[in-house]
């Protein structure tokens, strides 16, 4: 399947912030283009762009990122990414209509690790917007700096693993909920929709404190916020707007009469921090989408690795977790490793403020940098017979959830609640399989990740 590119939004880097207003039409709401959809050294159409400086190799003999995934199994990397492997650094050309047409795709997991490490070298803020990634970067992944510690300090004591570790019983409890549900309504399901969803969604909707029965439009919102082709500039838009107008309304409503619930806390934090009101809503809209998508797309890819992969022995992977369930929190972990989890098999572009040598490749101030989590997943100087699954792999040090100063802030419950996951049902469906056969399942990017549309399962 050809990978469909994401188009970028127009960018508006002299709209002024804006008041807010209480009520409001949902796609025309009170929020500064310049915030929402970050211009922060944009540079502007035509503007010029330094080469990137490699003797003997021109562009036309650079493969086209993002790669053609045809051919390719849902699990497998793009043969133009496995072509890769052993280069640190590879130079790509990238899709027309934008001022970079190259950059450098980092596979090596060291330097992968430099550039999401070294803010002061390679800038984040600096490549926001860059094509083929997300239309829209949620605020704490688009800044830099002071700025991005403070935006981020909003909610970074609300998610240490000591304090995700608090809301277990709950996450818990939610789960054996949604199972039961699930496991009511007849002998099959889809894994999607009947478990994954209503989990991920309930539980980071009951932590930022949003009503039940309003969960259900970030689930429209999402979708549009991760529209691609015909009509997306506007589906982007309407969505971030829709959902920053919703959190403003509810974070006001919160500031009069604060309640137990994160949305209090990031009002009641960004006050105290001097945040304005718009960021403080940007944020939480961010956190809503971050905190279920993602997850919610690796429980359905990690059961499909489980129901469709053998060990070395001929054991389906899943039956061998049913005999050795104690093995579910490395599972997650190799299994966070080895799933493509990112957009196109990279993520989160970054820009050379200086000229720095990265993997032993001049890199030049200006150029682009994007780091392939998958590649670097399978660094054989990092990973021990990378290609193999292995449940009992130690350490694994994979980029699942980036490094650095942007490491996702959700990474303790989004790992909690796979963990949650897979122990549950391990113990209530250990005859879990498909009812469909693999080859019929039909493929589609969510904008964070590759999953089928629906995994029917049977138990």
């Amino acid at each position: 399947m050809t990978i469909k590119h994401g188009c970028a939004l127009p960018v508006d880097g002299g709209s002024p912030p804006i008041e807010f207003s209480r009520s409001h039409p949902l796609t025309e709401l009170p929020f500064s283009d310049d915030l929402l959809f970050s211009s922060r050294g944009a540079r502007s159409e035509g503007a010029d762009v330094a080469l990137i400086d490699t003797p003997g190799v021109s562009a036309s003999e650079c493969p086209h990122f993002p790669f053609d995934r045809s051919g390719s199994g849902p699990l497998d990397l793009a043969q133009a990414h496995l072509a890769l492997a052993g280069n640190p650094l590879a130079k790509v050309t990238l899709p027309a209509g934008q001022p970079d047409t190259e950059a450098w795709l980092v596979t090596g997991m060291p330097e992968c690790l430099e550039v999401y490490r070294n803010g002061e070298v390679f800038s984040r803020a600096q490549a926001d917007g860059v094509k083929p990634f997300l239309k829209m970067s949620p605020i704490i992944n688009a800044l830099d700096g002071e700025h991005h510690r403070r935006i981020r300090g909003l909610v970074a004591k609300e998610f240490t693993p000591s304090r995700v570790e608090r809301l277990r019983p709950m996450v818990e409890s939610l789960a054996a909920d949604v199972l039961r549900r699930m496991m009511s309504s007849g002998s099959k399901a889809d894994l999607f929709e009947d478990f994954a969803m209503p989990l991920t969604l309930g539980t980071i909707g009951g932590q930022l404190g949003i009503p039940e029965e309003d969960r259900s439009k970030f689930r429209v919102w999402g979708q549009g916020l991760m529209a691609t082709g015909p009509g997306a500039h506007e589906k982007n838009q309407a969505a971030v707007y829709a959902m920053c107008g919703y959190m403003a309304e509810v974070m006001a409503a919160r500031r009069s009469a604060p309640v137990d619930d994160l949305l209090s806390v990031i009002i009641t934090n960004a006050d105290a921090a001097g945040v304005s009101a718009e960021e403080a809503a940007l944020l939480g809209a961010s956190l809503v989408v971050a905190g279920w998508e993602s997850t919610a797309a690796s429980i359905v890819m990690f059961a499909y690795l489980l129901l469709t992969s053998l060990d070395e022995d001929g054991t389906l992977l899943y039956r061998r977790l049913c005999s050795q369930p104690d093995l579910v929190p490395g599972a997650v972990e190799e299994m966070l490793r080895v799933v493509p989890n990112s957009i196109y098999g990279a993520s989160q572009p970054r820009r050379a403020l200086v000229d720095v040598e990265l993997g032993g490749v001049l890199v030049r101030a200006g150029e682009l940098v994007i780091p392939s989590h998958d590649m670097a997943a399978r660094d054989e100087r990092v990973f021990a017979d990378p290609q193999r699954i292995d449940f009992e792999r130690s350490p694994n040090p994979h980029l699942a959830f980036v490094s650095g100063a942007h490491v996702c802030p959700g990474a303790p419950l989004a790992r909690m609640e796979l963990q949650v996951t897979f122990k549950l049902f391990l113990e209530e469906m250990p005859a879990l399989r498909l009812a469909a056969a693999p080859e019929d399942l039909v493929w589609q990017w969510t904008g964070v990740i590759r999953q089928p549309k629906a995994l029917p399962v049977a138990w």
